[in-house]
């Protein structure tokens, strides 16, 4: 009875939990891949990231010492790239455009960084965190998380 119990235990376990485990391990390996080509693209504007994240299909990463950011987009082929000198920022904040209407977000449902340039600068890009015409709408609440934590790590090398 003893070795049948066990033996079931297995089957069951490989049956429920290694599917789990294969996807969340292919999930890290897919953003580390992501982080990998934001750390490759940093390095033609010599960018050493201090942090970095990845999520749906984007990445971006700051260096606090020289202050700069970059945002890959890998949604796009080819991907797109921002690159942002925050010497030239005075001000950042979240835009979020859209509402949430019967639990779903409108259909021009918008979250991004905007960036406020230096008075005589040309206009900076805005960071997309999710654009609901690119992105899944049940990623609208963890992008407006990674947008607010984000927005916390610029305005602090702002100051």
């Amino acid at each position: 009875m003893d070795i049948q119990s066990a033996v079931i235990v297995l089957i069951l376990l490989s049956i429920f939990v290694v599917p789990f485990w294969l996807i969340i391990r292919a999930n890290k390996r897919r953003e580390m891949k992501y982080i990998q080509r934001l750390i490759e693209a940093g390095k033609q504007y010599q960018v050493q990231f201090t942090a970095q994240e990845a999520w749906n299909e984007k990445a971006i990463g700051i260096d606090t010492v020289h202050k700069k950011v970059m945002f890959l987009n890998l949604k796009h082929a080819p991907p797109s790239e921002i690159f942002i000198d925050l010497v030239n920022v005075t001000a950042c904040k979240l835009f979020r455009q859209g509402e949430i209407r019967q639990g779903l977000p409108d259909s021009n449902a918008k979250i991004e960084l905007q960036f406020t340039p230096i008075q005589g600068k040309n206009v900076i890009p805005n960071i997309p965190f999710f654009d609901m015409t690119m992105d899944d709408p049940m990623q609208m609440g963890p992008s407006q998380e990674k947008a607010k934590a984000w927005l916390d790590r610029i305005n602090a090398c702002l100051l």
